[in-house]
């Protein structure tokens, strides 16, 4: 993973050097890079995933380029690319961390819960639910899921979206077996419900990039209302 390494990358300034700064668990070395120096920029890869949802946000997956990422962030396309390597390597790397991103925010929202019923309902509408701090899958939610969306085409993103999909579905049938327990939700397979949540979703996702005829919120609340309808206890339908 590259969470442990930070470019030290030049600012703009007046002498030259062939040189820039690499720090990696600690230690600092020189290796060939910008020709300038000044005072040096530090930045980590959380930076690089931050202002890669403002460019997605603006250009969806298609238009993604690591010169408008450097733009952004204040350094050269070419440290950028001895960093990850390559567009696919740069994804692979966002989709795990913002991956990572949600699961802290659920944890914080599960926290504050009483019931595994509003949990569940909690889990399955992030990302929309403003607790990742990414103010961009929020306001303009149509372009991250056209990102996905394509992302999915693409088979070198296909075993870290698996990953995904595997611990999200772990998740909703931990907290379906936990409904189950409080007499929130009667009997049921708690694995093939979050199964059909997750499928839902991912049409729910689809349909409403055609349509948009309310916010995706509401579409995610109103399609996780009408499976979870037969299955609540008939004093609360």
């Amino acid at each position: 993973m590259h969470a442990q390494m930070r470019v030290l990358e030049q600012d703009e300034g007046a002498m030259s050097s062939p040189y820039i700064a690499v720090q990696h668990n600690g230690t600092t070395a020189a290796r060939p890079g910008h020709n300038k120096v000044g005072r040096p920029r530090a930045f980590q890869d959380e930076d690089v995933y931050r202002v890669m949802t403002n460019v997605i946000a603006d250009v969806g997956y298609s238009g993604l380029t690591f010169a408008l990422i450097a733009a952004q962030i204040k350094c050269t396309t070419s440290a950028l690319i001895r960093r990850f390597g390559d567009k696919r390597s740069l994804v692979q790397g966002f989709i795990l961390w913002l991956a990572n991103l949600q699961e802290e925010a659920f944890r914080q929202y599960r926290d504050k819960q009483v019931s595994p019923l509003s949990t569940l309902r909690g889990r399955w509408l992030l990302p929309p639910e403003t607790e990742t701090g990414i103010a961009e899958l929020t306001e303009r939610p149509e372009l991250f899921l056209s990102f996905f969306i394509e992302a999915r085409s693409d088979p070198a993103y296909r075993p870290q979206l698996a990953k995904l999909t595997e611990e999200f579905e772990s998740e909703l049938t931990t907290v379906i077996s936990d409904a189950i327990k409080a007499g929130e939700l009667v009997k049921v397979d708690a694995t093939e419900l979050a199964h059909t949540l997750d499928c839902a979703m991912i049409g729910a996702m689809s349909l409403w990039l055609d349509q948009q005829k309310r916010p995706f919120s509401q579409e995610l609340e109103r399609t996780f209302d009408a499976i979870i309808r037969p299955y609540l206890p008939k004093s609360a339908r």
